[in-house]
Formats: C-alpha cells, sequence, structure tokens
C-alpha cells in the first residue's frame, strides 16, 4: 500500500497533467467518498477548490449516488461544476472527480456567435442553466424548447439540441428583429437606388437603338413599299 503522501503526490500530479491548462476548468479536484474531507486539488486553484468544499461537497457526494457513470454538470448558488464518479473492478464507487467549469469559456463558441449577431445565448446543460433572457424575457427550459427558428415579441430567435453520450445541450440564440433584417433592408434600398439609376440609362439606351436602327428600318420599308407600287425613283435619305 502507498503511504498517503505518495497517494496524494500521485493523484495531484494526475491531475495537473490532465487538466491543468484546460481554460474552462477552474479549478480540479478528487476525493474518496469515504473520505471526503481528504480533497486532492492542483496547487495553483485552492482557493476555488476550498471553497467548493466548504459549500458544495456535501450537496455533489449525494447527487453522486444516483449518477451512475455518467457525467453531471450541477450549479449551486452561481456557481458551476462537472462531476463524475469512478469505479474500482468490482464496479464499486469508491471516488468522485469534479471539476469547477467557467460557463463562458465553456460555451465561447456559441457566445461568440451570439455576439457576432449582436443578440444572447441562453443556454441549459444538464441541470443548470446560463440564462441571457434578453428580448424574450424567458428562462430557456430545456423540457420546453421547440427547436427551430420563430418569432416573439420582436425577436427572433432560434433553438435546438444537441445530445452528447452522457449530456444534453439546450439553446437558443437570439437576436433583435431589426437588427436581425437591417443587412435585408440596406440591400432593398441599395437595389432600388441602382433601379432609379438604370431608368435613364435604359431611357438612352431605347433612343439610342431608335435612331440608329428603328428609324433607319421603318426608311427602308417605307421606300420599299413605293418601289413596289411602280415608283421606281425612289431615293433613301443616307
Amino acid at each position: 500500500f502507498l503511504k498517503y503522501e505518495d497517494y496524494y503526490r500521485q493523484c495531484r500530479s494526475f491531475l495537473e497533467q490532465k487538466y491543468s491548462r484546460e481554460p474552462a476548468f477552474t479549478f480540479s479536484a478528487f476525493f474518496r467518498v469515504d473520505e471526503p474531507e481528504q480533497l486532492i486539488f492542483t496547487r495553483h486553484d485552492a482557493d476555488r477548490a476550498l471553497a467548493f468544499q466548504r459549500s458544495h461537497q456535501e450537496r455533489v457526494l449525494a447527487l453522486g449516488e444516483a449518477l451512475d457513470t455518467d457525467c453531471g454538470f450541477y450549479a449551486f448558488d452561481g456557481a458551476y461544476y462537472l462531476v463524475r464518479n469512478l469505479y474500482n473492478r468490482r464496479m464499486e464507487r469508491f471516488g468522485m472527480l469534479v471539476f469547477g467549469i467557467d460557463p463562458h469559456e465553456l460555451l465561447a463558441p456559441l457566445l461568440r456567435e451570439g455576439e457576432a449577431l449582436g443578440g444572447w445565448v441562453d443556454v441549459a446543460l444538464g441541470d443548470w442553466a446560463l440564462n441571457g433572457g434578453a428580448g424574450t424575457g424567458e428562462p430557456l427550459n430545456a423540457l420546453d424548447l421547440r427547436p427551430g427558428l420563430y418569432s416573439k415579441d420582436g425577436a427572433l430567435c432560434y433553438e435546438g439540441r444537441h445530445r452528447g453520450r452522457d449530456f444534453v445541450l439546450s439553446y437558443r440564440i437570439g437576436v433583435d428583429e431589426r437588427t436581425a433584417y437591417s443587412q435585408s433592408d440596406a440591400y432593398h434600398r441599395l437595389m432600388a437606388l441602382l433601379l432609379l439609376l438604370l431608368l435613364p440609362i435604359e431611357g438612352l439606351i431605347m433612343l439610342f437603338i431608335d435612331r440608329r436602327m428603328t428609324r433607319p428600318i421603318q426608311t427602308l420599308a417605307a421606300a420599299a413599299r413605293r418601289m413596289e407600287g411602280g415608283e421606281l425613283g425612289v431615293t433613301v435619305p443616307a
């Protein structure tokens, strides 16, 4: 058996090698379910890990009993966690991995899309939600999700759902309709301006065709009819 100091050092080394460079994690920690007070965590994350231990470890430990082998996302008092049970070869639960989550870093691609559109993003992941609620005034409820595009209260919204192996991500991206359609309106105004500019050009083209092609052809046709009627001395002006 390992001495506790060696065991602690090996666990911390594993956590630091695997998770210390993950920007979405505010801390990573491990504890045995029979000794939850012996929390092992990475060095630079001590404050957040100890805050978790003081405030939320007991609830996470209880929730882990129903988690089985899946991952779970939980939120308590504005703190977000990703949790997973650890099992031995006899499928006995012996420990838990806990990661503090920075939701803005985790969901950065979605949030960037919302900002690029000049709108907002609401997200539901597992048992917690990050709700902007701008424009709709409604928090995102994964159970009431209506996938697709719709308009409500002056906002254009798109809702969708992505299912992973052990998680479901639901999201709503919204933007003010005036913002969404502003480019379309600008395009329509540009096309109307081009049409107005083309009208005098079309008139000049028609005048040119009338003078250089239509009128000479009509003159030749009239001369041909006179010659056909026996007027052989007909001349056609140049």
